[in-house]
């Protein structure tokens, strides 16, 4: 009996060990792959000294036009990653200061009560720490950030990856998406919302309904914010119009997020858009389509400050 459970424990330590190795090609495809998450991270160093670097989940990506900001002379990069929340923030940051030259002057960082939810920093789904410039492993993400629940899925996810990308090796051709480059990260859709596209994306957010915000991403998000004061970056926390999101959580959960928002704002300037958008504005029940971007862009360079073709908001520890 003895010697079959020493078999057993080295037959799954080598099985392991094959996992980890295979699954360290998860990444070789970091090149030609043309997923807009990866090439938004890949591609950040081509826009450096930023008047404003836009830090964010799918709200961000879909709901701010670097372009309409290039005609008042302000220099951005929207750097919005699928469902980024305080962890992603942290990673992708650190990732992004040791591959730039010139801080950017501000950095704005996206609240919304999905960033705190079960939705948020799914490192199984969206790996974007194999694709940073400086990868970190799977292990070393559960080491800082916690959540080995996660952990299982990430090395699922390496090993398909990897071993997928061993045997398409040298079929594959160097694809860069230059649409997301040459939009400065923003992604272009112009869908509007219809009856049957609500339908359709409705189970998505039924997992919200049993959530619970942890006041500890609280600290996570102000650690970081006072961290870039520190470096003398002005922090700016930034709400965007999400349709119909609010109504996917419970009452007590978005009285938590308002008091963690207002939390916040004792310390750094929170901007809210106090436009209502019209249902033309939303390609889906969260999401801005390329109309709404373009108002809430041209709405956030409103309460800018334009002095010499830069821009500031003009005082801090309050709303806009």
């Amino acid at each position: 009996m003895k010697k079959f459970l020493i078999n057993v424990f080295f037959f799954f330590s080598l099985l392991f060990l094959v996992s980890k190795l295979i699954g360290s090609f998860d990444n070789i495809d970091h090149l030609y792959n043309s997923n807009h998450n990866i090439r938004r991270i890949r591609s950040i160093e081509l826009f450096d000294d930023l008047d404003i670097l836009f830090i964010g989940n799918s709200y961000t990506y879909a709901g701010i036009n670097p372009e309409i900001f290039d005609k008042y002379g302000l220099k951005t990069y929207n750097l919005g990653i699928a469902t980024a929340g305080p962890d992603f923030y942290d990673l992708i940051l650190n990732d992004y200061f040791k591959r730039t030259r010139t801080k950017p002057q501000r950095i704005m960082i996206l609240l919304s009560p999905v960033i705190f939810s079960n939705l948020a920093d799914d490192w199984a789904a969206y790996p974007m720490h194999r694709y940073l410039k400086y990868p970190v492993s799977n292990e070393n993400i559960i080491l800082k950030y916690g959540k080995p629940g996660k952990y299982p899925g990430m090395l699922t996810k390496s090993l398909k990856k990897g071993f997928t990308n061993l045997i398409l090796k040298n079929k594959n051709k160097m694809l860069q998406n230059f649409d997301i480059i040459d939009r400065k990260g923003f992604s272009f859709d112009d869908t509007v919302i219809t009856d049957d596209l609500r339908k359709k994306n409705r189970h998505l957010y039924s997992s919200c309904k049993s959530d619970l915000l942890d006041m500890k991403d609280l600290d996570k998000l102000l650690a970081l914010a006072n961290l870039l004061k520190h470096q003398g970056i002005e922090v700016v926390f930034y709400e965007l119009p999400a349709n119909e999101l609010n109504t996917f959580f419970t009452s007590d959960y978005l009285e938590s997020y308002k008091k963690l928002v207002n939390s916040i704002n004792n310390q750094f300037a929170v901007f809210r858009s106090n436009i209502e958008l019209e249902q033309k504005y939303y390609r889906d029940l969260d999401h801005l389509n390329v109309f709404g971007a373009e108002i809430i862009s041209e709405n956030i360079i409103s309460k800018l400050k334009i002095v010499g073709g830069e821009g500031t908001f003009e005082t801090k520890q309050q709303t806009y």
